[in-house]
């Protein structure tokens, strides 16, 4: 980047080239050891004297220039078209995780996973060039640009329409500074758009905040809590699994049961037939399906759709362990084989190319219950 800057220096006069190297010319320059040297000693007098970085160094060198009062100060960044793309890719893989588990929790988990990473390196990421990240002064007169730490190029409006744009345009930067870049004169900043920007980040922080940080935290300092929802049990399931806080296993039954399947999906809460289910905090035992095997290479029964497609059913045996949901401590284990044919689903959907499908049966909620009943009444040993 190439700027000029020119200023009073004792007798003489100091012109600031290139970013920063210069000559020196006028009485005080003779008594320099050459024209390059004194320009460079002159560069970084400068640099040392006003001992200003930052905001205020931009602010002190447009004043030099004499280019008025500062309009905005602003920072570049990285290019942003990275980031719009791994946005695009992480939303459409977020958004259908979040709505499939129908859970605000993930949808924002997923967001700050999506967004986070990428939004940094926009912001705070290096700048490619060679200059690195400069920061711009936009005042009344033209702009005041810093890169390199202290190294300063001052440019008229006048010097940038006549070409100079290119070499001050930055990697990415804020509109209103680029809008002024290309028009060559200030440009209102746009406060209501960047009030909405700030809002909607703000909010999404909030919510973050809300939902996934602060109950983190709360339960940190509180300790283990009982659980509030019936997949707060589901990690009982996991090798050798327990809940600190569940209720404990009573002397006498009834023993209220919850019934966990597949990737911790609850399949059926029970303290026995007619009675109501129970609240999470009540559960004293949990049932884990471990895994279901075919238990018979013929169909018990086909279900023919239109244009030649088919869903067989098949039987298959299912084996369940039960343990205490406190402490993961077994109370058992059976199986049960789920063999009666269902109803014919009225539609079903199938892969293009894919004519027929296969299932495997699973028990009814009535085949846990009665399975189950000896659990729920049992004494404890």
């Amino acid at each position: 980047m190439r700027g000029t800057r020119t200023g009073t220096a004792g007798a003489g006069t100091t012109r600031a080239n290139a970013m920063g190297t210069g000559t020196g010319t006028g009485a005080a320059g003779a008594e320099a050891a050459g024209a390059e040297a004194a320009g460079a000693e002159a560069t970084g007098a400068e640099a040392a004297g006003t001992g200003a970085t930052g905001a205020a160094g931009l602010r002190r060198r447009a004043r030099e220039a004499g280019f008025g009062a500062v309009r905005a100060v602003y920072r570049e960044r990285r290019d942003g078209g990275a980031f719009f793309v791994w946005l695009l890719v992480g939303l459409v893989v977020a958004l259908p995780a979040a709505f499939g588990a129908r859970s605000w929790w993930l949808g924002l988990v997923l967001s700050v996973a999506v967004l986070l990473p990428p939004g940094l390196w926009v912001l705070f990421g290096p700048v490619p060039g060679p200059f690195g990240r400069r920061w711009y002064a936009v005042c009344e007169g033209g702009v005041v640009v810093r890169s390199g730490g202290r190294r300063y190029a001052a440019r008229s409006w006048e010097e940038l329409g006549e070409g100079g744009t290119r070499e001050v345009f930055p990697e990415a930067g804020a509109r209103a500074l680029e809008s002024a870049l290309r028009r060559g004169c200030p440009v209102r900043f746009a406060l209501l758009r960047q009030a909405l920007a700030v809002a909607a980040v703000g909010a999404w922080l909030a919510a973050v905040v809300a939902v996934v940080v602060a109950p983190w935290g709360a339960d940190l300092l509180r300790g283990e809590q009982p659980p509030s929802a019936m997949r707060d049990l589901a990690r009982v399931c996991a090798d050798g699994g327990e809940h600190g806080e569940a209720a404990p296993y009573a002397p006498q039954g009834p023993h209220p049961v919850a019934l966990f399947g597949d990737a911790g999906l609850v399949m059926l809460a029970t303290v026995g037939p007619d009675r109501p289910e129970p609240a999470p905090d009540e559960v004293q035992v949990v049932a884990c399906v471990r895994a279901s095997e075919r238990s018979s290479p013929e169909p018990v029964s086909v279900c023919p759709y239109l244009g030649g497609h088919s869903l067989s059913y098949y039987p298959a045996t299912h084996s369940v362990d039960v343990v205490e949901a406190r402490t993961g401590r077994s109370l058992g284990t059976f199986t049960l084989r789920a063999a009666d044919a269902p109803a014919c689903p009225a539609s079903e959907i199938f892969a293009e190319g894919d004519s027929h499908q296969e299932r495997d049966l699973s028990p009814s909620d009535e085949q846990f219950e009665a399975a189950l009943a000896e659990y729920v009444a049992g004494a404890a040993e």
